[in-house]
């Protein structure tokens, strides 16, 4: 149990952290603040992600526990999909937002630490990331991105998606891994 409490405290000290540091001025305000969102998107997140898939045992991936996690996502996501299709008659991208809200969980910023602090281990924490950042995210991305119909408009999407640096750091982190 103190694992868990020690887990989750941390998370919220982080949180408290960047409260105070906002209430301080220290982070500053409108375009300022974006600073700390793009160094985790552009490096932080990335380096994470490649570092524990990359020390990660790919057996792992191949387990019911990803299948289990694979389709929840996939069944979740498309149920959205047609209902908000159906009931709420939003844009493409608001609702791929809303598919991917309703289908994704956190695996990186709290499932990695969760897992490592309270079980010991990430052994399934790793995959289901992967799953989300290499299979998911592209498509969720380039869901977000588009901006019409034309091939072009979709083709861009796509290569957003693709080439996020959470998508790239999950293969790469899985490559390394297969490759011992």
């Amino acid at each position: 149990m103190l694992d868990v409490l020690t887990g989750f405290a941390i998370i919220f000290v982080v949180i408290g952290v960047g409260f105070v540091l906002a209430h301080r001025g220290v982070i500053g305000k409108g375009e300022a603040r974006l600073q700390f969102n793009r160094t985790a998107f552009w490096a932080a997140t990335p380096a994470l992600i490649f570092s524990s898939v990359a020390q990660s045992d790919t057996s792992a991936f191949v387990s019911p526990v990803v299948v289990v996690i694979a389709a929840a996502s996939v069944t979740t996501m498309v149920l959205y999909w047609v209902c908000s299709r159906l009931f709420f008659s939003r844009s493409g991208a608001e609702t791929m937002a809303g598919a991917a809200a309703a289908s994704y969980y956190n695996s990186v910023n709290i499932g990695l630490p969760i897992a490592t602090y309270v079980i010991g281990d990430a052994t399934y924490a790793i995959p289901a990331l992967v799953l989300q950042m290499a299979v998911l995210s592209p498509f969720i991305i380039a869901g977000l991105n588009v901006q019409g119909t034309s091939l072009r408009s979709i083709w861009r999407s796509v290569v957003s998606g693709v080439t996020a640096p959470v998508v790239l750091a999950a293969v790469a982190g899985f490559i390394v891994s297969a490759a011992g």
